[in-house]
């Protein structure tokens, strides 16, 4: 099961299959140092897909609300970034006003 995700924790992957595992949804049998879990066969194929799905529904919703609260943030940081950039502008061109006045004050002109 770990190869199916990329930074999975052992631990953390068989306190899943344990959970499983008390829910009835799968059995475990033991060979050697390893544990193999298969679908018990009284839930059927219709109960696990029903199980999954309650389980994908959340994930995605979870994913919703992760996705526009990162949404939310980027527009923050842009907005912040626009804001700076604008008063970058503004900055540079009261300097490039002050340097041209004292060039003309410089010549006499003004």
């Amino acid at each position: 099961m770990c190869a199916y995700f990329d930074n999975a924790n052992p631990g953390s992957v068989s306190q899943h299959l344990r959970a499983l595992q008390d829910g009835g949804l799968v059995w475990k049998q033991g060979k050697g140092n390893q544990r193999i879990y298969q679908v018990h066969e009284t839930v059927g194929a219709g109960r696990m897909k029903a199980f999954l799905d309650g389980l994908e529904s959340i994930g995605r919703e979870c994913f919703a609300r992760r996705w526009t609260s990162v949404g939310k943030r980027l527009e923050a940081t842009s907005k912040r970034l626009m804001k700076y950039d604008a008063s970058k502008e503004l900055k540079r061109q009261r300097k490039r006003r002050e340097r041209l006045r004292a060039a003309i004050k410089v010549v006499g002109l003004l």
